[in-house]
């Protein structure tokens, strides 16, 4: 996928924002969140928590994806989020 175009971000929009990373109400275009069922890094993170700081996103669920569903399901990623 990489090789085709797709990136590999390793810094997400609550790591790059400073000084609250948290704080996320400039951002008011509709976005997409996609959690990976089968990720074992964050068994204790409330999955949905980003929705309180992006209320406009649409959420997505796949079981079958670990930590990074944009590298263990490219087509589908690249599917849902042309929409």
């Amino acid at each position: 996928a990489i090789r085709r175009g797709g990136s590999f971000c390793l810094a997400s929009a609550f790591q790059m924002f400073r000084p609250d990373p948290a704080d996320l109400s400039g951002i008011t275009q509709d976005a997409t969140v996609i959690w990976g069922g089968a990720d074992r890094t964050h068994p204790t993170t409330d999955r949905r928590s980003v929705l309180t700081h992006l209320p406009r996103a649409r959420w997505e669920e796949w079981p079958e994806c670990g930590h990074y569903p944009d590298v263990e399901a490219p087509d589908a990623y690249a599917t849902c989020l042309r929409g």
